[in-house]
């Protein structure tokens, strides 16, 4: 057990962004929805829960209540200016950093990044944490040519003996929604989570979910 966490704990740091990068170029805001075989899940919104000082996590909300204040709920993707040299960038997208606009002080907000860290309970999977730090320690995600989020690396699997690589990059979509409790007790929400392995999750809670980004209707455009 202690073999295999400290592999799963390799594969997420292997996610981190190298320091030296500045991710500065952020795109225009947009909503995180869900498209899930579950109807509980489809169609929902991707919104930020608190669970701790100044951390939140993504759990899900219905639009109408997102829509008095649609801008506390959308998010954005901060990238270098560098060009990717990967040509499948151009099929799963470019990776960056994903922020959300944490509110503090009433009307004052500070843009912040997602990270990927392990849940505390034996499930398998990381659970999205947003933390205030500089986009720089957050981890890697992409928007493919349909606006799915997904996770690209150059490996595929983490497994008891290693890390088992691939031949290119590739980009993954192992997005579930799993009922968390973090810490024991203290909150208790539905939470989008990221696979660590190819298997299904240890959680029987977990609900295999796709996340689609939904640009926020700017002046003079029609909803969507």
């Amino acid at each position: 057990m202690h073999h295999t966490n400290s592999i799963l704990a390799t594969f997420i740091v292997l996610f981190r962004i190298a320091l030296t990068q500045t991710y500065n170029i952020q795109t225009p805001p947009f909503f995180l929805y869900l498209v899930s075989d579950d109807a509980d899940f489809q169609g929902k919104f991707l919104s930020p829960c608190h669970i701790g000082a100044g951390e939140s996590t993504l759990c899900y909300n219905s639009a109408s209540n997102i829509s008095s204040d649609p801008s506390l709920y959308t998010y954005a993707l901060n990238t270098t200016a560098d060009e990717p040299t990967d040509p499948s960038a151009e099929i799963y997208g470019a990776p960056g950093v994903l922020t959300w606009n944490l509110p503090y002080n009433g009307n004052q907000f500070e843009s912040i990044p997602m990270s990927f860290v392990p849940a505390r309970s034996v499930s398998g999977v990381a659970l999205l944490d947003f933390e205030p730090g500089p986009a720089s320690g957050g981890t890697q995600i992409a928007f493919d040519d349909n606006n799915f989020m997904n996770v690209q690396t150059v490996f595929a699997n983490a497994t008891e003996t290693g890390l088992v690589y691939g031949s290119s990059n590739e980009a993954y979509y192992r997005w579930y929604m799993c009922n968390a409790t973090e810490p024991p007790g203290d909150y208790n929400y539905w939470t989008l989570s990221w696979d660590l392995s190819s298997a299904t999750p240890a959680d029987s809670s977990c609900c295999a979910v796709q996340v689609w980004r939904m640009f926020m209707p700017q002046a003079g455009q029609p909803n969507p």
